[in-house]
């Protein structure tokens, strides 16, 4: 929850008296708090029908709700806070972007948390949308903070992938927020907006069998973006026992440029089962050489690693470097007595900004 909150509400949940109504709202008339870049607020004036989900010409949900939600998970920082239920207007009717007076929402209009869900969520037929439409939905919160007469919810959002693109189901436009200001994006911003998102993301893909009583890891890359994924290069850094054996064998037709640096660099010992690391670089993708481009969600044979040993516990770093973007996916694995188990995996993924 924002500062905003803790300051204004004190952490409250609940002003049912009309003492603790009038003096919260001498505090936010008297308070600084204005709308910036992380925060907005709109009052919700009574118009049942405007809430109404089969409405598709509803324009002050449009407005109030799915347009500063939206700006916000499009803009840089991918994240914000609503407040609903605060008028930012002063008493000559004027827009001055500082928080006025609490307006509590009246319950036929929007009656609970799970009344509001439904209308943003887009899982449960809301109107936020999301490109594309199998992403991993944003974080949205909503915090009710309840009145004698009503509500207000405070929604606060976070974008999870900076390659997704939010936009109005009610209208179809997508909209970002910089500063205090929300804007529908033109069509030339939207084709660079859109085009900013596009990126390859080439992961490593392990598939563990045994073979003549070693571990093989057959390793091939899936591409996850939503563009064709080029000039591709990878480092794998093994870091390992001394006493744990690795061989490794790349597909001559996928992958070649393949090396193992001369010698091993030792580790700082942060336990007694990992001491040595060995590195090993190999490049795909590269048209000229008459490799194949990766396309999304097609699978590219790389290389079989073998390895052989007994009770070490062993990790997997791959450092994927793409034209547009860079993957590092970390494995960590406990082999004993031919069971093999991941004991963790870390996937960071990094996006070059389109210029």
């Amino acid at each position: 929850m924002s500062d905003y909150f803790t300051e204004i509400f004190e952490s409250k949940l609940s002003f049912n008296t009309e003492d603790e109504f009038n003096n919260l709202q001498s505090k936010i008339k008297s308070g600084n708090w204005v709308e910036n870049q992380y925060n907005e607020a709109k009052m919700i004036m009574p118009n049942k029908k405007s809430w109404d989900k089969s409405n598709k010409d509803n324009s002050l949900l449009e407005s109030q709700i799915i347009k500063p939600i939206v700006g916000m998970l499009n803009s840089i920082e991918g994240y914000g806070i609503l407040y609903l239920g605060i008028d930012t207007n002063d008493k000559k009717g004027t827009r001055n972007n500082k928080f006025e007076k609490i307006v509590p929402i009246l319950e036929d209009i929007i009656k609970d948390k799970p009344t509001l869900q439904g209308l943003i969520y887009q899982k449960s037929g809301g109107n936020l949308g999301i490109y594309p439409a199998n992403s991993i939905s944003p974080k949205i919160d909503i915090t009710p903070v309840s009145f004698s007469n009503g509500n207000i919810f405070i929604i606060t959002v976070k974008r999870v992938d900076n390659t997704n693109i939010y936009y109005s189901k009610i209208t179809g436009k997508i909209y970002r927020r910089s500063n205090d200001i929300t804007d529908a994006l033109h069509l030339q911003e939207q084709i660079a907006f859109v085009e900013s998102k596009r990126i390859a993301r080439p992961t490593i893909f392990i598939t563990p069998n045994w073979s003549d009583g070693k571990l093989c890891f057959k390793l091939s890359f899936l591409n996850k973006g939503n563009m064709i994924a080029k000039y591709i290069s990878c480092r794998l850094h093994i870091s390992t026992d001394p006493a744990l054996k690795f061989e490794v064998y790349t597909k001559s037709t996928k992958a070649y440029k393949f090396k193992q640096p001369d010698g091993e660099i030792k580790l700082k010992k942060s336990d007694e089962t990992i001491t040595i690391q060995y590195i090993y670089d190999f490049v795909a993708g590269y048209p000229s050489l008459n490799s194949l481009y990766l396309y999304p969600e097609l699978y590219m044979n790389l290389c079989d690693i073998y390895i052989s040993g007994d009770n070490n516990i062993f990790s997997l770093r791959f450092d994927i470097c793409e034209e547009r973007g860079k993957t590092i996916q970390t494995f960590r694995y406990k082999l004993n007595d031919k069971n093999l188990k991941l004991l963790s995996s870390v996937d960071d993924s990094e996006l070059k900004p389109y210029m």
